[in-house]
């Protein structure tokens, strides 16, 4: 089989978190692969809004990117992948003492970045500030190349998935809140594509989402693509400082409307016990001609049977009017915005 090469460049918009048992200083192999596989499910979802069981999706992305068959049988990945981060060691540099504002009133206020990396970001005690945690943590705007090879029936659908990473997603820890925000560009400095061909390729109806288990397609209702985008910001403190309130706001009204529990929210927290999902609520921060931008992504799918809960479109209304009416978002309009 031939396979197609691409030459793409990775980097990130907004600091990112790593750190695995080999205390790798750079992106790997696994990571990249991984979030690849995540948007390469999503996309292709999104093209055949007909499938109703995901077996059909599992399988074919087995014979795709590998899969384990049973304890003595697997099969080998098909796209082939190889990172080059060069030299580039993790930052060296403190972490900003301030710039990101705080959150919440009183004993229960937090800074923005500890309250939007947690886990990621600590506040040891008798530490001045928050801090990464164990400081494994890469710069913004710091450059890889990552060199694919795919077989040839599979190039369109790998591109989709790197321009849906390149839009929508992230690398790293805390990924889901804007941190390691990813920017994928072919070697002309372009992304895979723009992101109104993107959203025609892939867009499913809420109707359709709410049907199937699994993340399954970019989401719209009658207003468009449930995508939404903040005026332009200089810094990436500053988009920290306006991403952590609009998160512990977002989160407050879902729980007070779900009311499943005080620490629980069906679309943004993915908390609930003893089944636990990630939230369908994804931040972004993306660049732009006029500076950095907040993103944020709904994509909302049916809760699994096993969990016996529902997330209907009425609580999905309930998100998207309250996005819908936030001063520092609009909804993001794909044939004006690339």
């Amino acid at each position: 089989m031939k396979y197609e090469r691409s030459q793409w460049t990775l980097s990130h918009t907004m600091p990112a978190f790593v750190g695995n048992a080999q205390k790798s200083s750079d992106w790997r192999i696994p990571t990249i692969k991984g979030a690849m596989r995540y948007w390469w499910r999503l996309v292709v979802s999104g093209q055949n809004p007909h499938w109703t069981d995901h077996k059909i999706l599992l399988d074919r992305e087995g014979r795709l990117f590998g899969q384990v068959l049973t304890d003595s049988s697997a099969t080998k990945s098909q796209v082939r992948l190889c990172f080059d981060g060069g030299s580039r060691p993790l930052s060296t540099k403190p972490w900003p003492a301030q710039g990101f504002g705080r959150v919440g009133e009183g004993r229960e206020s937090a800074p923005g970045d500890l309250y939007l990396g947690y886990g990621a970001i600590l506040k040891e005690r008798g530490a001045s500030h928050p801090t990464p945690a164990k400081d494994r943590w890469i710069e913004p705007n710091t450059d890889g190349t990552v060199l694919l090879q795919s077989p040839p029936g599979a190039c369109a659908e790998i591109q989709l998935a790197l321009a849906a990473l390149h839009h929508l997603g992230g690398l790293g820890n805390r990924s889901r809140r804007g941190w390691g925000s990813a920017v994928v560009l072919d070697e002309s400095g372009c992304a895979p594509l723009p992101l109104q061909q993107l959203v025609d390729a892939c867009g499913i109806s809420l109707d359709t989402a709410l049907r199937r288990e699994w993340a399954n397609g970019i989401v719209s209702d009658d207003e468009g693509a449930l995508i939404w985008q903040s005026h332009p910001l200089t810094h990436w403190q500053d988009c920290v400082k306006a991403l952590a309130p609009l998160l512990k706001a977002v989160n407050k009204h879902m729980r007070q409307t779900e009311q499943v529990g005080p620490k629980n929210s069906l679309a943004t927290m993915g908390g609930i016990q003893p089944k636990r999902w990630p939230s369908l609520l994804r931040l972004k921060v993306v660049n732009t001609n006029n500076g950095l931008c907040i993103r944020a992504i709904f994509l909302p799918f049916k809760m699994p049977t096993k969990t016996r809960l529902r997330l209907d479109q009425a609580l999905c209304h309930e998100l998207i009017d309250f996005l819908d009416h936030q001063k520092t978002l609009h909804r993001f309009n794909t044939e004006q915005h690339q």
